[in-house]
């Protein structure tokens, strides 16, 4: 008896089958992994929030403490603020009323930082306890950049607003023009969300 031969179009018809089994297959991997992620790993404890929340309308600048890990300084239009636990409580410094946009410390010299601005040229000598303004050209002028060389840390930078770029080499009392950034300088730019307040 001969045997009786499939018919050629059956193998066509299962293939869009298979597809279609395969897609919901994907589909239901897919449910699957979003409902693990939202049950283990996107639970209000695992995911990531904010340490504290500060009433300030600018952000300009952030600066760990050289010497101490948990300290923490945060510049902003009104001064400058400092935490001592890691950025949960924050208090103000002596430094206020003024436009920190920068602030900077050299590991060579970790007791020492500066402070930069709108009108506000500082330094502190104890690690932002106390902060003195170096006589000198930057008084009253509006610093748009500042950076200090991790090398030398009386080596400074300024991209002052009408003059330009400006060095240091006696931790700020006297400046000189310069036509370019060196290399080992990190200039910190001025960034003012839209929220922010606009002189």
């Amino acid at each position: 008896m001969a045997r009786r031969q499939p018919h050629a179009g059956a193998g066509r018809r299962w293939r869009p089958r298979w597809i279609i089994l395969l897609v919901l297959g994907l589909l239901l991997d897919l449910v699957w992994g979003l409902w693990v992620w939202q049950q283990v790993i996107g639970t209000p404890e695992t995911r990531a929030h904010p340490i504290a929340t500060l009433a300030t309308l600018d952000v300009h600048a952030l600066l760990w403490s050289p010497v101490e890990a948990q300290t923490i300084f945060f510049g902003d239009h009104d001064g400058l603020l400092k935490s001592t636990d890691g950025g949960q409580n924050w208090q103000p410094t002596s430094l206020t009323n003024a436009d920190v946009i920068s602030l900077a410390a050299a590991p060579t010299m970790p007791m020492r930082m500066y402070a930069a601005g709108d009108g506000v040229f500082s330094r502190s000598d104890d690690v932002g306890v106390t902060w003195t303004a170096p006589a000198g050209a930057l008084q009253g002028v509006d610093i748009r950049g500042f950076a200090q060389s991790p090398a030398d840390p009386n080596r400074l930078y300024a991209l002052v607003d009408k003059r330009g770029l400006l060095a240091s080499a006696d931790g700020g009392t006297t400046w000189t023009s310069v036509s370019a950034v060196p290399s080992h300088a990190t200039v910190t730019s001025r960034w003012r969300p839209s929220m922010g307040r606009r002189r």
